[in-house]
């Protein structure tokens, strides 16, 4: 069966089945095809897969091989492990790119008691300078290094906010 991929993707789509059905399988079938020759490939399109199971980062990795055009990365939220660094990347998604709805609705926070905290909070840290969020980060650790009981968790949380701050010590000599 041919199809023009124009009209196929210019519209919505469903696949849709109960589970176990290949809805995955098709998907993936579907977009190697799609990807497979140089000159009918669908280069420069792009596809954005929340892959909440993991299957498709295996179906998706070797597109580039059979069309050089093909660029596919993996993200992750998870912590990523030393094997699989060579193709993962965390995925960061910064706080302003939702909207306070979004964010409720990602949160499910609920509307008497969570919503307004959580504008609150949004609000704050659209104000904040680079000064503040650092600030903001000594406390933490500090708090950690004040208050956590064991000395393995201790080091693990303050490495982990260190990380996330991209801190980097420098030495004033004014």
């Amino acid at each position: 069966m041919k199809l023009d991929i124009d009209k196929f993707f210019g519209t919505h789509s469903a696949i849709l089945g109960n589970t176990g059905s290949g809805k995955s399988c098709t998907i993936a079938s579907i977009l190697q095809t799609l990807y497979e020759f140089d000159n009918y490939s669908a280069t420069g399109s792009t596809f954005i897969f929340f892959d909440v199971n993991g299957e498709y980062r295996r179906a998706f990795s070797e597109l580039h091989t059979k069309n050089s055009e093909i660029e596919v990365k993996h993200f992750t939220i998870d912590l990523i492990d030393e094997k699989d660094k060579s193709d993962l990347q965390e995925f960061v998604l910064p706080h302003w790119f939702l909207n306070v709805d979004e964010w409720a609705l990602l949160l499910k926070a609920s509307d008497k008691s969570q919503l307004p905290l959580l504008r609150n909070a949004l609000g704050f840290t659209q104000n904040l300078s680079r000064d503040a969020v650092n600030h903001i980060y000594a406390c933490s650790i500090m708090y950690v290094y004040e208050n956590w009981e064991s000395s393995v968790t201790k080091r693990q949380r303050i490495v982990a906010l260190l990380e996330k701050v991209k801190f980097t010590p420098t030495i004033d000599y004014s």
